[in-house]
C-alpha cells in the first residue's frame, strides 16, 4: 500500500512540475513558426507586407477579440509577426492597457519595450505574459514600431513614416466581470468644417501642414497641436489619444497622458499639447496615437488605431560655449 502511495505522490509531483514549467522551448517555437507560416501567412508580396496575429500556445490563431480571465489568472499568448518583405527589419514591441504603457513578460523578463529583428520572409514568434490584471473590462493593444532605432532628420524619411511606421494589435480582456472603468471625456471646441479623417500633428494651430522636424533646446518645452477629424466616419465617434517621446508615454495636456474626446460627423478639433524635453542632446521621436471607440467590445470594424508622422525633435544643448 505504501508503495502505491509513493508512486501516486511521484506521479502527481511530476504533473505539478510539468504544469508549472510550460514555457515554450526554442524547438517548440521553431516548429510553431513553421506551422503558422504554412497555415496563416499570406503569399509573399515583393512590394512589402507584414502579417500580425495573436495565437494560443498551440499555435492556433485567436479569432476572438475578447478574452475572459478569472481574478488572479495571467494572460498568455503568442504574437506572430510575418516579415513578408524583401529586406530585414528591426522592430520594437510595446504594450498599453487601458491607455497606459504597461510592463509585460517576454523570455521570463519583465519589460516595457521589447526589441527584436526579423529577416526577409521570416515569421517571428513572441510568447508573452500579462500579470496582475485588476478585475473588470480592459482595453489592450500592442504597438509595434518599425525601424525604432532610425533617428534621421531627412525630410523624405520623415514623410515616409506618415501612417506607415506603426503596427497595432488590439483586443479586450475581461477579468471576473465586464465593468468598464470610469472615463472623463474632455469637452473640446469643434469646427464644423472637417477636411480630413484621423489624426495630424503640427506646430501651428491653424495650419494643417505636415510637421516633419523641430529644433529645440533641452531646457525648452515642445509645444504643438494634435488635430483630429471626423470627415466621413458617418456618425459621432469617441476617441482616446496618447503621445510617446522616444517610445515612452508622456504627459501632454494639463498633466494628462491620455485624453478622451468625441467628434460629431463632419467636425474636427485641435488639442493643444506640451511635452517636456530631456536635457540630453540627440534626436527624439515624437509619436501621437489615436484610438477609436475606447472601452467597447471589439470587432473587426471598430478596433481602428491610427497614427501620423514620426516627428524628429533635434534637442540641442542650450549652453553657449
Amino acid at each position: 500500500m505504501k508503495k502505491v502511495a509513493y508512486l501516486l505522490l511521484f506521479f502527481f509531483s511530476i504533473c505539478f512540475i510539468s504544469g508549472c514549467n510550460n514555457a515554450l522551448s526554442e524547438q517548440d517555437l521553431e516548429q510553431l513558426s513553421k506551422e503558422i507560416t504554412q497555415n496563416y501567412t499570406l503569399p509573399y508580396m515583393a512590394s512589402g507586407g507584414v502579417g500580425l496575429s495573436l495565437h494560443n500556445n498551440d499555435g492556433i490563431i485567436e479569432e476572438t477579440m475578447s478574452f475572459e480571465l478569472k481574478p488572479g489568472e495571467r494572460f498568455e499568448k503568442i504574437i506572430s509577426l510575418g516579415n513578408m518583405i524583401d529586406n530585414d527589419r528591426k522592430y520594437k514591441l510595446m504594450l498599453f492597457i487601458d491607455y497606459k504603457q504597461t510592463a509585460f513578460i517576454v523570455n521570463e523578463s519583465t519589460v516595457t519595450e521589447y526589441d527584436f529583428s526579423a529577416k526577409s520572409n521570416e515569421n517571428v514568434l513572441i510568447p508573452f505574459k500579462i500579470e496582475n490584471l485588476q478585475q473588470g473590462f480592459h482595453d489592450v493593444f500592442f504597438v509595434i514600431a518599425k525601424y525604432p532605432d532610425i533617428h534621421s532628420l531627412d525630410c523624405e524619411y520623415r514623410k515616409s513614416t506618415d501612417m506607415n511606421h506603426l503596427l497595432f494589435l488590439r483586443f479586450n480582456i475581461l477579468v471576473g466581470n465586464s465593468k468598464v472603468p470610469d472615463v472623463t471625456y474632455t469637452q473640446l471646441e469643434n469646427s464644423n468644417e472637417a477636411v480630413f479623417d484621423g489624426i495630424l500633428i503640427s506646430n501651428k494651430q491653424d495650419l494643417l501642414k505636415r510637421w516633419l522636424t523641430e529644433n529645440k533646446h533641452g531646457d525648452d518645452d515642445l509645444k504643438f497641436f494634435i488635430h483630429a477629424g471626423n470627415q466621413s466616419y458617418g456618425k459621432k465617434q469617441n476617441f482616446a489619444v496618447i503621445t510617446l517621446l522616444n517610445w515612452k508615454q508622456v504627459e501632454f495636456n494639463n498633466n494628462q497622458d491620455v485624453i478622451f474626446f468625441s467628434l460629431e460627423n463632419g467636425t474636427q478639433t485641435s488639442i493643444p499639447a506640451i511635452v517636456s524635453l530631456p536635457h540630453q542632446e540627440g534626436v527624439y521621436d515624437l509619436v501621437t496615437i489615436l484610438v477609436h471607440n475606447p472601452y467597447v467590445p471589439l470587432n473587426i470594424y471598430n478596433r481602428m488605431i491610427e497614427t501620423g508622422i514620426r516627428v524628429g525633435v533635434d534637442v540641442q544643448n542650450s549652453t553657449e560655449v
